[in-house]
């Protein structure tokens, strides 16, 4: 798949410390990239959101893993 003229999607399971910090320096030096996150606890998705460090909330982990280039797995085991 090309991306000559669209962004990669990075999908981040788990939006707390690890996933919302990735998502931030990601932001922060301009990575032409679509951010799309699911997380457990709907509150670490809203402050995504309003923090403008992520693009989109997955409804679902499945979706976020069908509707992503790149996943990254940042939640505790």
């Amino acid at each position: 798949m090309s991306h000559a003229t669209s962004k990669t999607r990075i999908g981040i399971v788990g939006l707390g410390m690890i996933g919302g910090s990735l998502a931030v320096a990601l932001r922060r030096v301009g990575a032409a990239v679509s951010i799309v996150a699911w997380d457990s606890d709907p509150d670490a998705l809203e402050a995504g959101q309003v923090r403008e460090v992520i693009d989109g909330i997955a409804p679902s982990l499945d979706a976020l893993l069908s509707a992503v280039d790149i996943a990254v797995l940042a939640a505790p085991t």
